[in-house]
């Protein structure tokens, strides 16, 4: 049966009452597409606890969305938290209801980004607070065609005009490639930041955020924080009075 997202056959193999690693393989992957990428578990029936660092050696090849469980385990309690672009902390509780190979995915998203082969590593891997060797997926990128670009990352270009004083409007211009909510805060030089735009459920494509400071802003040097969901961008402002 064929799922929403591609298949790829065996990349990593753990047999976990023994604890040895498998193999890791290569794959080539299109662009725009989301694939799972199985960790196969040799399991006996049972509750299994698993975390990990996922490390990506150039993260506009892939971007990782999420963990999936197959029909022959049970994935609960899972995470998949960003830490930086190239950076994820996973988490994850399997149950398996059999005693045979069973499986939960990585699944993400092909891009096409400023190359087209990266390594996916699973480092600081535990099982049921055991410690595995680290693990490796290395990833080939291709598209039918012309190579079109499919970056999964916002992008938030510089405000105009910029100075401004305290009572004029800067526009700044930004781009999201899925759904999300959009925050912008004002960052001082000390860290101090002012929450000056919040909006729900931004549709992709390429959006503008005005922003008029008034008479309560301080004239200064200001940052400011553009925040979604694939992360946060910064753009400078100075206000002057």
């Amino acid at each position: 049966m064929l799922l929403s997202k591609n298949k790829i056959l065996v990349i990593l193999a753990v047999l976990v009452s023994s604890f040895q690693m498998g193999f890791a393989q290569s794959y080539v992957l299109e662009v725009g597409k989301q694939y799972e990428l199985p960790i196969l578990l040799s399991l006996a029936p049972g509750e299994f606890s698993f975390s990990a660092t996922i490390k990506l050696s150039n993260p506009t090849v892939f971007f990782p969305d999420g963990l999936s469980q197959t029909s022959t385990s049970i994935i609960s309690n899972h995470s998949l938290t960003r830490i930086t672009d190239s950076t994820y902390s996973l988490v994850a509780t399997v149950t398996a209801n059999e005693s045979s190979d069973t499986a939960f995915f990585l699944w993400g998203t092909a891009l096409a980004g400023n190359d087209s082969t990266a390594t996916i590593q699973i480092a600081d891997l535990r099982v049921n607070d055991n410690p595995l060797d680290n693990l490796e997926i290395r990833l080939l990128t291709t598209s039918v065609g012309t190579r079109r670009p499919y970056v999964r990352f916002s992008v938030f270009d510089p405000g105009f005009p910029n100075p401004i004083s305290s009572q004029e409007t800067v526009t700044f211009a930004y781009q999201i490639d899925i759904p999300s909510d959009v925050r912008f805060y004002a960052v001082t030089l000390n860290g101090t930041q002012t929450l000056i735009g919040d909006f729900k459920n931004v549709p992709f494509g390429v959006h503008r955020f005005q922003f008029t400071p008034g008479p309560l802003w301080a004239s200064g040097n200001y940052w400011v924080m553009f925040e979604t969901v694939t992360g946060t961008r910064y753009q400078p402002l100075h206000i002057r009075n």
